[in-house]
């Protein structure tokens, strides 16, 4: 009996030390499993902050960091979508060409009054288009308006005025009274081109007709200005702006 006694003793012994190995070892692996865990969830956090602070950055990016206007890209996108659906569904738009005449002479004031108009200029504009309007500073002084869902071109010419009329109140920068005109040409879909670039080239060779018949005004493309538009006007060039429409109006 007590040789059997013995043996259980020391059986259960075993196995009570065995169980208790057992246990710390997962009550370790399970430590190692949390702090694991722990740093996962850290690289996940950082990760997801990062990733955040990207998408703001493009965000950013996608936007004028002078006026909080749409950028190029987005406008261009704007641009192809908003053609694509006209000729889908049969529906005029247009797209207007501004410049604001003389530009130079603000910025021999300071290139700092310069960017101020500018920024109030945008604010101006945008009271002039509606909610689906995109209007974008593709450049220097020189902005885009892209009017999509128009019943006839006649919606793009109350806006150009509006601008216009917009205008004639002074701005106020540092001190100094301001008062701006702006150019403006028009191309219409359909019937003034039929890709993004074609539209933009021939609202520009619009803008610069207006710009020949003395600034201030506003001009639709027409067979008059096809001359002109055949000329395939370089985009990039034209958003150098006044000193590239100085040299350019010079044959015209």
């Amino acid at each position: 009996m007590d040789l059997v006694f013995a043996l259980t003793t020391l059986l259960f012994g075993a196995l009570f030390v065995l169980r208790q190995i057992q246990y710390q070892k997962i009550k370790q692996y399970n430590r190692k499993l949390e702090e694991k865990l722990a740093d996962l969830k850290d690289r996940n956090e950082k990760h997801s902050s990062e990733l955040s602070k990207s998408n703001d950055d493009l965000a950013y990016q996608a936007h004028d960091h002078l006026t909080g206007l749409p950028g190029r890209e987005a406008f261009d996108d704007r641009l192809a979508q908003a053609l694509h659906q006209s000729k889908r569904y049969q529906v005029a738009m247009a797209l207007l060409a501004l410049n604001v005449d003389n530009y130079q002479e603000i910025n021999r004031i300071s290139y700092e009054v310069g960017d101020k108009v500018l920024s109030l200029l945008a604010q101006r504009l945008q009271f002039c288009v509606r909610q689906i309007d995109t209007l974008t500073r593709y450049a220097g002084n020189s902005f885009f308006i892209l009017l999509p869902q128009i019943t006839k071109p006649e919606t793009a010419a109350y806006v150009a005025q509006r601008i216009q009329d917009n205008l004639i109140q002074a701005f106020q920068v540092d001190n100094h009274e301001l008062f701006l005109t702006v150019s403006i040409g028009i191309a219409v879909y359909p019937g003034d081109g039929e890709t993004p670039k074609e539209l933009m080239q021939h609202a520009i060779a619009a803008l610069m007709i207006a710009k020949t018949k003395g600034k201030n005004n506003y001009h639709f493309y027409r067979e008059e200005t096809h001359e002109l538009g055949k000329k395939e006007i370089d985009i990039s060039t034209y958003v150098r702006s006044d000193d590239f429409l100085n040299k350019l109006l010079i044959n015209y």
